[in-house]
């Protein structure tokens, strides 16, 4: 094989996979998607609709390439727990300030 040939078959080679590894995995859009669910929730809540909303669409877009890819199941299952693992924070958060102001003196 001419070297030549050799170098732009590795070029080659070393460009896909670096592609490959670069996309992000299902796992980092999963939590990503969990992130932004639940910005997306706080800024309801704080009537930022029009931020709400963004989000929101980011969420389906991550949620989009999943169901057309053929591994939403996987993806939701991830997202899933990534959303309870958050909520279980927060209510400890919440928790720990609540009887941290409950001791307080007046």
């Amino acid at each position: 094989m001419n070297l030549s040939k050799l170098i732009l078959l590795f070029g080659i080679f070393f460009s896909l996979f670096f592609l490959a590894c670069s996309e992000p995995s299902i796992q980092d859009d999963a939590h990503k998607a969990a992130e932004l669910s639940m910005l997306s929730n706080t800024a309801a809540m704080e009537n930022d609709l029009s931020t709400a909303g963004n989000l929101y669409n980011d969420v389906q877009a991550i949620m989009n390439k999943y169901r057309q890819n053929g591994k939403f199941e996987e993806f939701y299952q991830l997202y899933s727990s990534f959303l309870a693992e958050s909520a279980v924070i927060e209510d400890q958060k919440t928790q720990t300030t609540s009887s941290g102001s409950d001791s307080a003196p007046e």
